[in-house]
């Protein structure tokens, strides 16, 4: 179930900002049948590459009295709302959660070689920042595991079925993710509708995936990557690594124009929403009302569930602040973590 994939022919009450990102293998870009065309994917790659591009997460949810997974945006996971009282508290620790804390950023689509075409390269390569963290850090790794090249789908799509039904060629099997929009029941691949200026590109007319470009992949992540950098707010994401093409320059109608290879200030990220610390106590007690499931909270027995957001954990006389509950299931039993989070 997920509102930002939702379409209203399937019962949604709107189309989800995500309804029409199309994925497509090469034999269907080339136009092949369908019975000869299969998607070979699992949803565990389908969610890596969507979650990677769009910064979208995953919960368990009970809708209609039936448990489903939702896919929602990260951010629009935060809501403080319900509060959590605990008891007495015994020795508690905090640490820094390294794994939330990026010393380097790897944003784009994997490098492509194109036998074709001769000096042409795609936009949507890697490409690499550096945050301004000189301790022990993370890397996040936005790359998706499926293709968003426009040369490499361009390519592919000239080698039609009908031309030669017998030729095979080498991103066949291959999956790709296009922009589209719907309009008269068709959907088109999305090219400069939505944009005023757009340079350092072949025929720029007919580009495909300019919201999924590297840098406005890597701005859709700001807020995860603004928590870790707190401190570091006057510094910038410095650009040290990108594909062959680097020249990719950017604005959306009534937007900024975004430059591909330069510098991003950290100021222009979206605001944190999580803190990069983790909260230990080694015995509490819950003090909750009526109607909760028992749950475990970080192992120990807690009454706690079905909310999924707490607006603040107090310890004793230790507060906690803003967490996100995240349960998961670990030897067979459901342990909720909680992820501290920024007002």
């Amino acid at each position: 179930y997920s509102d930002y994939f939702g379409r209203e022919d399937l019962g949604y009450e709107k189309d989800g900002e995500g309804a029409y990102l199309a994925v497509l293998n090469g034999l269907m870009i080339r136009g092949f049948p369908d019975d000869e065309t299969h998607l070979n994917t699992s949803f565990k790659e389908a969610f890596e590459a969507f979650s990677k591009e769009k910064n979208l997460v995953g919960t368990v949810q009970t809708i209609n009295n039936k448990k489903v997974f939702r896919i929602k945006k990260y951010d629009d996971i935060y809501i403080q709302k319900v509060s959590l009282k605990l008891g007495a508290v015994l020795d508690v620790s905090r640490s820094i959660d390294y794994e939330r804390i990026f010393s380097e950023i790897k944003t784009g689509g994997k490098d492509e070689e194109y036998e074709e075409v001769n000096g042409l390269y795609s936009f949507n390569g890697e490409f690499n920042f550096a945050t301004p963290l000189q301790t022990s850090a993370s890397i996040l790794n936005l790359i998706s595991p499926y293709r968003k090249d426009d040369i490499g789908i361009e390519l592919t799509r000239r080698l039609q079925y009908e031309s030669d039904p017998t030729k095979d060629y080498r991103a066949d099997k291959d999956i790709f993710i296009i922009d589209a929009y719907l309009s008269n029941g068709m959907l088109y691949a999305r090219r400069a509708e939505q944009y005023s200026v757009v340079n350092g590109i072949y025929e720029a007319q007919y580009v495909y995936n300019l919201n999924l470009s590297p840098v406005r992949q890597l701005m859709l992540w700001g807020n995860v990557i603004s928590s870790g950098l707190l401190q570091k707010i006057d510094k910038s994401l410095k650009f040290t690594k990108g594909a062959k093409n680097q020249d990719l320059e950017s604005q959306k109608i009534g937007g900024n124009l975004i430059v591909e290879s330069d510098d991003i200030p950290i100021i222009e990220l979206a605001k944190p929403i999580i803190r990069c610390k983790s909260a230990y106590a080694a015995h509490w007690h819950c003090l909750l009302g009526s109607g909760y499931s028992g749950w475990l909270l970080a192992g120990l027995p807690c009454r706690v569930g079905r909310f999924r957001h707490l607006d603040r954990v107090y310890c004793g006389t230790f507060q906690f602040q803003y967490f996100f509950m995240l349960p998961v299931f670990t030897n067979g039993k459901k342990v909720c973590i909680l992820i501290p989070t920024i007002v």
